[in-house]
C-alpha cells in the first residue's frame, strides 16, 4: 500500500484485486468489502448488518475494542464481520477522512453455495 498508492486505493474499493481475496470469490463465492462509516446508512447492505456496522462505530468512537462476528441474515446467507485496527495501514489509507476511523471486513456467503462447491470438490477427490 506504500509503495503503489494508486492500486492500492483500487484495492481498497475493490479487494477482488488482491489474489488470496479473489481466489476466495472464486472457489467459494464469498463476496469480500471492505466497509467504513460511509456505508452506516447503505441501502446494499441488510437492516441487521448496518446495526452491526454501528456497534462498530461506536466502539471506535469509544476507543473500544470490537471482535468477529457472524450473523445469519436469512435462510442462506451468513455475513462474518472483523474489524480493522486502526492503526492498521489499511484502516488509515483507506478510511482517511472519515470522521471516526474504521472498517470492517465484510465477508457475504451463501452456505448452500459453499456445501455444494465443498461436496463436489470432495466428489473429484
Amino acid at each position: 500500500m506504500k509503495r503503489t498508492p494508486v492500486r492500492a486505493w483500487k484495492h481498497c474499493q475493490d479487494p477482488g484485486g488482491i489474489p488470496v481475496v479473489a481466489a476466495l470469490q472464486k472457489e467459494y463465492g464469498v463476496r469480500v468489502q471492505l466497509l467504513g462509516t460511509n456505508d452506516l446508512k447503505s441501502a446494499r447492505l441488510y437492516p441487521k448488518e448496518r446495526e452491526i456496522l454501528d456497534a462498530y462505530a461506536y466502539s471506535a468512537r469509544s476507543n473500544t475494542q470490537a471482535g468477529d462476528n457472524l450473523q445469519q441474515l436469512n435462510d442462506t446467507l451468513l455475513v462474518y464481520n472483523a474489524p480493522v485496527s486502526a492503526e492498521s495501514i489499511i484502516c488509515k489509507k483507506c478510511m482517511a477522512g472519515q470522521d471516526t476511523t474504521f472498517a470492517v471486513w465484510r465477508l457475504l456467503f451463501n452456505k448452500k453455495e459453499i456445501i455444494r462447491k465443498l461436496d463436489a470438490k470432495q466428489l473429484k477427490d
